[in-house]
């Protein structure tokens, strides 16, 4: 995960780093185990969902300044993306659609 996200840009590292440490401080580091077994639904194959293609996609976005928040704390592409990334953000908002996870 950090590799990732390290290269996409060091912007968006901190900005996650900042997230996790909230997370952790605010359950005091607790965390527990389960023991028992999950079982997950068959997504399709990974070349179908295209894990790939989505980092192409996200190339140039930046989480400190493509990203706002609605009034009801719901995430949303900022007004400066949408200008001067649309065609990221064309590529980001159709990448689900393009994701053939049934076959």
């Amino acid at each position: 995960m950090e590799s990732e996200l390290v290269a996409q840009s060091q912007a968006n590292w901190r900005a996650y780093k900042r997230w996790a440490d909230s997370v952790s401080e605010w359950c005091m580091n607790d965390f527990a185990v389960a023991d028992f077994e999950i079982s997950h639904a068959y997504h399709g194959s990974h070349e179908n969902r295209l894990y790939d293609v989505r980092r192409d996609y996200l190339r140039g976005f930046d989480l400190t300044t493509d990203v706002v928040h609605d009034p009801n704390g719901l995430p949303q592409w900022s007004p400066s993306a949408r200008r001067t990334k649309a065609s990221m953000v064309r590529r980001v908002e159709g990448y689900f659609s393009l994701r053939r996870e049934d076959e």
